[in-house]
C-alpha cells in the first residue's frame, strides 16, 4: 500500500515535468519536419537539375563509347573522355545549383545549400549510371 501511495505521489509530482519535456520533444519533431518541408522545393529543383545534367553527360558518354568501339584506333582516348565528362558535368551542375540557391535567396525561399548539393549529386550519378550502363564500360 505504501508503494502505491509513493508511486502516486511521484507521478503527481513529476507529471508536469514529463508533460513539459514531452511537449518540447514533440515541438522539436514538428519543427524538424517543417524544416524538411520548407526545403523540399529547393531539393526537388536541385535533384531535377542534377538528373538532367547527369543524364545528358551519360548519354554523351554512351554515344562516344559507341563511336570508340567502331574506331578501335581511338580506344585510348575513352578514359580521358570519361574523366573530362565527370569534371565538366560536376562543374556545370554545381554552377547551376549555386545559381538556383542565389535565386531562392533573392526571392526569400528557404533553402539549404548542403541538401541542394547532395540531392543534385545523387540524382546526377543515378541518371549518369542509368544512361551509361556502367556494366558495359567496365
Amino acid at each position: 500500500m505504501l508503494h502505491k501511495k509513493s508511486l502516486l505521489v511521484m507521478f503527481v509530482l513529476f507529471s508536469p515535468v514529463v508533460a513539459q519535456q514531452s511537449q518540447k520533444f514533440a515541438d522539436a519533431q514538428v519543427s524538424q519536419w517543417q524544416a524538411w518541408a520548407n526545403n523540399l522545393p529547393s531539393m526537388t529543383f536541385s535533384a531535377l537539375t542534377g538528373a538532367m545534367t547527369g543524364g545528358l553527360c551519360g548519354a554523351l558518354v554512351h554515344e562516344l563509347r559507341e563511336y570508340v568501339k567502331k574506331n578501335k584506333d581511338l580506344e585510348f582516348l575513352f578514359p580521358l573522355i570519361m574523366l573530362s565528362s565527370f569534371v565538366t558535368e560536376a562543374n556545370f551542375r554545381n554552377t547551376l545549383v549555386n545559381d538556383m540557391q542565389q535565386d531562392f535567396d533573392a526571392n526569400g525561399l528557404q533553402n539549404n545549400k548542403t541538401l541542394m548539393s547532395t540531392s543534385a549529386w545523387f540524382a546526377s550519378w543515378f541518371a549518369f549510371l542509368k544512361c551509361v550502363q556502367m556494366d558495359r564500360v567496365l
